[in-house]
């Protein structure tokens, strides 16, 4: 199920009195919106070349510095939003943690392959201090949305199965369970958008498998098809230094997308 598809059922518990919306994005170190700043671009083997130009596909970056990116894709579907629905309708919180994969959201420690300490609070890596479990952290929430954003790492991590598998958990997390406020929250899955890292695996089983895992949900999951989107019809390499992190204008277009796919979910739950 794409973004051309039905808006996801909404419960109408979930309607808050007050006609606030919280958004809770949920994902890796693009959803945070990391972007790489100078450093020396290199091929894949590593080696320096001259060859080798921002608009080589699969090349690298060394000795980059990495910044939250002017525009992120959260911040701006949250301006977005106030657009559609004035300010202050709906609140966007960015969750994003950088190395993150999707099973290290649900765990809320870092899977035995990456043994790296994602959702751990005292870590100084914690860029958006997002701890704990999924489970635990939604809970703790007053989320009624919650966007999930991963394949960047789990592509190198685990195989198309088990992310589908893992995908399939973190829908059944979110649409189980009660936020803070005790309303249901409703699931929407959003595609990641590609990298140009040749040692890359093939994204196309990944975002299969996903795809199958929000159609099989109960109720099925909106998809935002991010991915195969920016494909098609944005020069998105160009934006990409490091071949991974995208650039702020390639962040607004994902955002100004993603904002208008949900956008109907929204005007439902605030009661429009």
């Amino acid at each position: 199920m794409t973004n051309s598809a039905r808006t996801p059922t909404v419960d109408p518990q979930t309607l808050r009195k007050d006609k606030v919306v919280t958004i809770y994005y949920d994902g890796d170190s693009k959803t945070y919106g990391w972007s790489a700043l100078g450093g020396t671009l290199t091929c894949n083997d590593g080696a320096t070349t001259s060859g080798c130009t921002i608009d080589s596909y699969g090349h690298n970056v060394a000795g980059a510095n990495f910044v939250q990116a002017q525009i992120t894709e959260p911040g701006r579907v949250q301006s977005v939003m106030d657009a559609a629905f004035g300010s202050g309708a709906v609140t966007v919180e960015n969750h994003g943690i950088g190395g993150a994969t999707v099973l290290d959201s649900i765990n809320g420690s870092a899977d035995p392959i990456s043994q790296a300490p994602e959702y751990d609070c005292s870590a100084v890596t914690n860029e958006s201090s997002t701890c704990g479990s999924l489970m635990g952290r939604l809970k703790a929430s007053h989320a009624q949305i919650v966007v999930g954003q991963f394949l960047t790492n789990d592509q190198y991590r685990m195989t198309p199965q088990q992310y589908g598998q893992y995908v399939a958990t973190w829908m059944a997390t979110v649409q189980q369970n009660l936020n803070a406020d005790g309303q249901h929250m409703t699931a929407i899955w959003e595609e990641s958008s590609p990298i140009c890292r040749l040692d890359a695996p093939d994204a196309g089983p990944y975002l299969k498998s996903g795809r199958a895992a929000a159609a099989a949900a109960n109720p099925p999951v909106l998809v935002i098809d991010n991915h195969d989107y920016t494909y098609a019809n944005y020069n998105w390499i160009p934006g990409l230094l490091d071949c991974v992190h995208p650039d702020s204008d390639l962040y607004k277009f994902l955002g100004d997308r993603a904002g208008t796919a949900m956008g109907r979910t929204v005007q439902i739950l605030l009661g429009r």
